[in-house]
C-alpha cells in the first residue's frame, strides 16, 4: 500500500511537471501574446487625414484647415461637462451609454476635466484649385474622380492619430491611467506632385469664369506639355453635392477630357501632311464660297462668301474650307490617320493609373475613301472629335518644333520627407521637319495679325493662335448651337506657353475664346 501511494504521488507529478512546462510553452507562444497585448488596450481614432496633392512648386491644390475634436471620458461626474462641450453631437447619449472613451467635434477650446483637447487638419471642401482634375473624397475617405481616385490607395495610408488605453481583464477600460498617443500623421506630407502652377490656376479661372459658361481651358507649358492649369466649366460644389448632381449644365463632367467636334484647327494637320508630302505650299486657289465634288455636291466656307486668290498660308489664316477640300484630292487617307495618330488623336489620353481623358474619334480608312467624307475630314468636320488635352498636346507639338509629347498632369510623388520622385514619361515623337513647323507657325501667326483669329491678339505680345467654329447640328430655340475653339501659343520666336479653349455656345458670332485668350497671355508671368 505505501509503495502504490509512492508510485500515485511520482505519477501526478510527472504529470503536473508535463503541465507546467506546457502552459510555459504556450504563454511564450508569439501569436497569442501578442493577442493577448492586444486585448490589453482599447483604441479610439482621433483623426484620419489623406496625402497631399501638390502643384509645381510643392504647394497644396487641396486645402486643409484646422478644427478641434474632444476626447472624452465619459465619467459620471463628468456628465454635464460632456453635454456642454458637445452640444452639436446627436449621437452624444449613445456614446456615453457605452462607457468609452469617444471623440466628438467642437467649436472652441475649453478646460474640462478628462476632456483633452486636439487641434487637428482636416480636408476642406472649399479650397481645391483645378477641382475636376484632382477631384474629391466621399465620406468614407476615398477619392471619387481625378487624382483623388487614382491615386487613392497611396493618398489613403496610416496618415493617423490614435489614443490607446490600458484595459482590466474584465475588458474595462482604466480610465486612471494615462494613455498613449500614437502620431503618425506625419506621414500626410506625402502625396502627388502635379505640373498645375497654383498661382496660373487661379488666374486662369478667374478669366474663364468671367466669359465661359460652358467650356475648357487648359494652359500648358512648352516642350513637354505639362499642364499648368486647367478649367472645366461649369463647376460642382463639394458643398452642395445634391445641387449640382441635379444640374442639367452637367457640372461634374469634365470638359477638358470630354470629346469635341474639333473644327478648322484640324487644318493645321492637314497643312502639315500636305508639306510634309512635298507638296507647293504657294498653290493657288480662287475660292468662290464653295468647293464642288466630282458627284456634284458643293462643300461652303463658313460665311459663304468667296474668299478669293488664296495660297496655303492665307487659307489657314482666313480658315477656307474650300481650299482644304481641294488638297484633299492630293491627300493619302491613311497617311492622314497616320499623323493624326502619332498626335494623339483617336486614343485615350492617360493621365494616372486608370485616369484617361476620352479617346475622340477617327474616321475609319475606309471612311475616308469616300470623296466627300475625306474632303469634310480635310477642314476637321464630320466623324472628327478630340478632347482639348489632345488639341493642347497638338498645338504643343506646334510650338515645340515637332515633337509630339503626351499631355502630363502627375509629374511624380513626394514622400513624408518631402523627397521628390519624378515620373518616368514616355519619349517625345518627332511628327514633322523644322521647315514645316515654320510654316505652321507663321501660318497661326498670319491668322493672329490679320486672319480669323485677329480678335484675340495681346497687347505688348506677339502671339500666334487658330480658331474653330465647329457646327453641331443641334438647335436650342431656333439658335444653332456651335462648339467654338482658339487655340494658340506664345510669345511667337520663342514659345513658352500654349493656350487651349472650347466653349459651347449659341449662335455664329459670340464665341468668348478670343476674349480669354487675350487675357490670359496679359495676365500670365513669363
Amino acid at each position: 500500500m505505501k509503495y502504490k501511494i509512492i508510485k500515485i504521488f511520482f505519477l501526478l507529478f510527472f504529470f503536473l511537471t508535463l503541465l507546467i512546462f506546457k502552459l510555459s510553452r504556450i504563454s511564450v507562444n508569439e501569436n497569442l501574446n501578442n493577442s493577448a497585448l492586444k486585448q490589453t488596450y482599447y483604441n479610439v481614432e482621433i483623426s484620419k487625414i489623406r496625402g497631399m496633392i501638390y502643384d509645381c512648386n510643392n504647394l497644396p491644390l487641396v486645402g486643409t484647415k484646422k478644427k478641434l475634436f474632444a476626447l472624452v471620458n465619459p465619467r459620471a461626474e463628468n456628465f454635464l461637462n460632456i453635454l456642454n462641450c458637445a452640444k452639436k453631437d446627436k449621437n452624444i447619449y449613445d456614446k456615453i451609454k457605452q462607457e468609452k472613451p469617444f471623440i466628438i467635434e467642437i467649436d472652441k477650446k475649453s478646460d474640462y476635466s478628462n476632456i483633452d483637447i486636439f487641434e487637428l487638419p482636416v480636408r476642406s471642401k472649399k479650397e481645391i484649385s483645378s477641382l475636376h482634375m484632382v477631384g474629391y473624397v466621399n465620406g468614407e475617405n476615398n477619392g471619387v474622380c481625378g487624382i483623388e481616385k487614382a491615386y487613392n490607395d497611396f493618398l489613403k495610408s496610416d496618415n493617423k492619430i490614435e489614443v490607446k488605453y490600458k484595459v482590466n481583464a474584465n475588458g474595462k477600460i482604466i480610465l486612471n491611467d494615462k494613455y498613449r498617443v500614437i502620431d503618425k500623421l506625419y506621414i500626410s506630407n506625402k502625396g502627388i506632385k502635379t505640373s498645375i502652377d497654383k498661382e496660373q490656376q487661379c488666374v486662369v479661372e478667374k478669366i474663364a469664369r468671367k466669359h465661359i459658361k460652358k467650356g475648357a481651358v487648359i494652359v500648358s507649358e512648352v516642350p513637354n506639355c505639362e499642364i499648368r492649369a486647367c478649367v472645366s466649366l461649369p463647376t460642382f460644389f463639394t458643398k452642395k453635392m445634391c445641387e449640382s448632381l441635379e444640374d442639367a449644365e452637367s457640372p461634374f463632367l469634365n470638359r477638358a477630357l470630354s470629346s469635341y467636334n474639333v473644327g478648322s484647327i484640324f487644318k493645321l494637320l492637314v497643312a502639315g501632311v500636305y508639306l510634309e508630302s512635298g507638296f507647293d505650299k504657294d498653290f493657288p486657289y480662287n475660292c468662290k464660297g464653295y468647293y464642288e465634288l466630282s458627284c456634284g455636291r458643293k462643300i461652303h466656307c463658313f460665311s459663304g462668301k468667296p474668299h478669293g486668290n488664296l495660297d496655303l498660308k492665307n487659307a489657314i489664316a482666313f480658315s477656307c474650307n474650300s481650299y482644304f477640300s481641294r488638297i484633299s484630292k492630293e491627300l493619302k487617307p491613311e497617311i492622314l490617320l497616320d499623323y493624326a495618330k502619332k498626335l494623339g488623336l483617336g486614343q485615350k489620353t492617360k493621365l494616372g493609373p486608370d485616369f484617361y481623358g476620352n479617346n475622340g474619334n477617327l474616321p475609319s480608312l475606309k471612311q475616308l475613301e469616300d470623296e466627300k467624307n475625306l474632303a469634310i475630314f480635310c477642314f476637321g468636320q464630320g466623324q472628327l472629335l478630340a478632347t482639348p488635352i489632345q488639341i493642347a498636346a497638338f498645338i504643343n507639338a506646334i510650338a515645340s518644333g515637332g515633337y509630339y509629347s503626351p499631355p502630363r498632369i502627375v509629374l511624380g510623388i513626394i514622400d513624408e520627407n518631402m523627397k521628390y520622385n519624378p515620373e518616368i514619361f514616355e519619349k517625345s515623337i518627332k511628327c514633322f521637319e523644322k521647315e514645316t513647323i515654320n510654316s505652321l507657325k507663321d501660318y497661326m501667326l498670319a491668322s493672329m495679325e490679320y486672319g480669323t483669329s485677329a480678335k484675340g491678339q495681346p497687347e505688348n505680345y506677339d502671339a500666334a493662335a487658330k480658331t474653330s467654329t465647329a457646327q453641331t447640328g443641334i438647335f436650342k430655340d431656333g439658335k444653332r448651337i456651335s462648339q467654338f475653339w482658339y487655340a494658340g501659343f506664345y510669345p511667337f520666336k520663342k514659345p513658352k506657353y500654349c493656350i487651349t479653349i472650347i466653349s459651347e455656345g449659341e449662335g455664329e458670332n459670340s464665341s468668348p475664346c478670343p476674349k480669354v485668350f487675350k487675357e490670359i497671355v496679359e495676365n500670365l508671368r513669363i
